[in-house]
């Protein structure tokens, strides 16, 4: 499956579609976005839970979990 995330660093990230995506356990997503959030937050919680299995961004950013997947 794959999920074109919006918002710009941690402004506009749609927090409601993440947490249900977070709760129904689908695994191996791709999400496209330009960017991962931070630990924990916004696509953070995707890539703690590790159901993102390939991301597409343009910025790495504060993420130090995507950094240590990656």
């Amino acid at each position: 499956m794959l999920l074109a995330i919006g918002g710009f660093g941690l402004c506009g990230v749609p927090e409601a579609l993440i947490e249900a995506v977070e709760r129904s356990g689908a695994r191996g997503l791709t999400v496209a976005s330009n960017n991962a959030g931070i630990d924990n937050i916004g696509l953070g919680r995707l890539l703690t839970t590790r159901q993102i299995s390939k991301m597409i961004s343009s910025y790495v950013g504060e993420n130090d979990e995507f950094e240590r997947q990656y």
